[in-house]
């Protein structure tokens, strides 16, 4: 697990999610004080930066759906004093999820191979007859998940 630490927030992150516990008042997940961010649930993460008109910086993990907005910050901004800091936690908070997606893809291709393999296996069963018609279209169901 790594820590990434500010004025406005303690950010855990972990190999499926992110755990980030509020610091300060001026914080935007609806008055909680700690939320967690699950790797499966995240359609991006955003980074936005400091500048004129726009006083704060931040990332905002997209959970996808209508982001609810407090003042000029979606609920599920991070807040951050610059954008140095914001630079930072998102390379690595971009990393950790990337890594994530990238071992996810990698164990639904495995599973996916095992699956096709197995097919194969009751279709030779079938065609040896030492499977019915009905049995191997219950396997075919269960490792197709249909």
């Amino acid at each position: 697990m790594k820590t990434l630490d500010n004025k406005w927030a303690t950010i855990e992150i972990h190999e499926d999610r992110f755990i980030v516990k509020k610091k300060k008042s001026l914080f935007y997940f609806q008055g909680a004080v700690e939320k967690t961010f699950l790797f499966s649930q995240i359609k991006a993460i955003e980074k936005h930066y400091k500048r004129p008109m726009v006083d704060k910086a931040f990332i905002d993990i997209d959970l996808g759906g209508h982001a609810v907005r407090s003042g000029s910050l979606a609920e599920n901004a991070i807040m951050f004093n610059n954008n140095d800091e914001v630079d930072e936690a998102y390379q690595i908070m971009s990393e950790a999820f990337n890594a994530y997606l990238a071992k996810n893809k990698e164990n639904q291709t495995k599973v996916s191979s095992s699956a096709a393999d197995e097919l194969l296996k009751y279709k030779q069963l079938l065609d040896m007859g030492v499977i019915s018609e009905d049995e191997f279209n219950a396997k075919k169901k269960a490792l197709l998940n249909l």
